[in-house]
């Protein structure tokens, strides 16, 4: 039997244990509110890269050694994510007209992870990453054709090659640095170096980490997307709270809960921002027909990792997908807009990839 003492410890370990849930929950549920008023809006947040994808990027751990617990890493992965479809209208239809409708979304992704320097305070890895969209539309409403049949049944790619850096300044501090660069568009083939479909963007954090239970950093995203230059800032934190609990984020991307339920199994829940942007060139080469195709979405759902073998692990991720703002934007005038929104779905994404054994 425990005697008072290591009672009275028991009870002071569950009480921290609980505060430290309760404050991170609270931090959750206001990050929650800003993400809400966008939505409600249909007006893209201006606090998340027009060109940021998170499931290509592992923004929980952006450059990061990570914490003690935390989601493993995916040095290759190979994913297909399935999202329902319906309808896809602008923001002001006239009355009478028929929606143009989706069937469904689909989605392919290759990615691999090379490392070039691996030391103690020197880390340089260079990323391949490719990907591939697809909208399949039963239906398209004549006064939209022209930018809807862009999309319909072509395949939309995204090669990117992204330089990974990360260097310790201290025992408690370190710098990282992503580099990339990336080709978006309707081309056929692999990969098409036209500046047309090029893209640019550098992100710099410095990270914080006194324990290997908690880690925290600040950085700077500059993107040159498509006739639009931003530096917008992200702000990281990753916290192992015990043996099963934990939180990963990068605000404002993603927030995600952590519950470990045994070092080769874990599941992530929270909301996620995703988004994409692809050049549009027209089947006959007119400029004034060319078009930037942006889309941005909320994922709230559940994501379950599981090892099978040493290295080898599969995931399945699941839920609501927020589709809060979608918009074609003439090559030659970007204030030309034409803005349709898919309807709220629910997707499903399911992955193999390779994470070397803590």
């Amino acid at each position: 039997m425990m005697n008072s003492r290591q009672q009275k410890a028991g009870c002071e370990l569950s009480k921290r244990i609980s505060t430290n849930l309760f404050k991170s929950a609270l931090w959750i549920a206001f990050c929650w509110c800003s993400f809400i008023q966008p939505i409600i809006a249909q007006t893209p947040p201006i606090f998340v890269p027009p060109d940021f994808d998170f499931e290509a990027e592992d923004a929980g751990c952006i450059c990061s050694p990570g914490v003690i617990n935390k989601s493993p890493g995916k040095g290759l992965l190979v994913e297909y994510k399935l999202t329902s479809g319906g309808n896809f209208t602008p923001d002001e239809v006239a009355a009478g007209i028929s929606p143009s409708k989706v069937s469904n979304l689909s989605r392919l992704r290759l990615r691999l992870k090379v490392p070039v320097i691996i030391k103690p305070k020197t880390k340089f890895l260079i990323g391949l990453d490719h990907f591939q969209e697809q909208y399949n539309l039963n239906f398209i409403q004549p006064a939209f054709e022209n930018q809807l049949s862009l999309i319909d049944g072509t395949t939309l790619k995204a090669s990117r090659v992204t330089l990974y850096l990360l260097q310790s300044v201290s025992e408690t501090n370190y710098v990282g640095i992503h580099a990339r660069m990336a080709y978006s568009g309707n081309y056929s083939g692999i990969f098409d170096s036209d500046q047309f479909f090029r893209q640019i963007r550098i992100s710099a954090i410095w990270g914080v980490k006194k324990r290997e239970d908690l880690e925290w950093g600040i950085g700077l995203n500059y993107s040159d997307n498509f006739n639009r230059r931003i530096v917008l800032p992200f702000f990281l934190y990753n916290r192992t709270y015990n043996e099963h609990w934990g939180l990963e984020a990068a605000f404002p991307v993603s927030i995600l809960m952590r519950y470990n339920f045994n070092p080769r199994s874990l599941i992530l829940f929270g909301p996620e921002f995703s988004s994409a942007t692809y050049a549009l060139r027209s089947p006959d080469n007119i400029p004034e027909e060319d078009y930037y195709f942006r889309h941005m979405e909320l994922q709230f759902g559940a994501k379950f990792e599981r090892e099978l073998t040493p290295w080898v692990w599969a995931s399945v991720h699941s839920g609501l997908q927020i589709n809060f703002d979608s918009r074609y934007e003439n090559a030659l005038d970007v204030n030309e807009l034409f803005e349709p929104d898919l309807i709220t779905g629910v997707f499903l994404k399911i992955g193999l990839f390779l994470s070397p054994p803590k």
